[in-house]
């Protein structure tokens, strides 16, 4: 299914997801293994009001503590080691999908898994690039 937007910044936004579950997974499998892979799926989902893409991505690396989730999209926040990435990922995805109307959620438990779901709003009637302006 189509969604309108900005791709340079959608990209962004899948590149900062699939860049963080693989960090998360080679930490968690530095060596080959079965659970050391990354699921991106997509469905569509309605609400009230509007019809949405949900993308889901889906990993079983090192999944992210209780206490942090409420943080990790605070600008700067990282639970990466110094010197390894900037804590600006999910802070910009985060803004990325609000400016496109959609939604961000991430569900994790520490040790197990970590699931970001974005929603973004569908094209309407099948138009390759909807009305869409990034001045909010």
């Amino acid at each position: 299914p189509l969604v309108g937007g900005q791709y340079q910044q959608l990209q962004q936004l899948f590149l900062n997801i699939i860049s963080n579950a693989r960090h998360a997974l080679i930490e968690k499998y530095p060596t080959s293994h079965e659970n050391n892979l990354l699921e991106i799926t997509t469905e569509m989902y309605e609400d009230t009001v509007q019809q949405y893409v949900r993308i889901l991505f889906t990993d079983h690396g090192t999944g992210i503590a209780d206490n942090l989730l409420k943080r990790i999209m605070n600008p700067f926040f990282t639970t990466k080691p110094a010197g390894i990435g900037t804590g600006l990922g999910l802070s910009i995805s985060h803004e990325i999908v609000r400016k496109h109307h959609g939604r961000l959620n991430i569900e994790s438990t520490e040790g197990e898994f970590t699931r970001v779901t974005i929603d973004l709003p569908a094209a309407e009637n099948g138009e390759q690039t909807p009305n869409f302006t990034s001045k909010n």
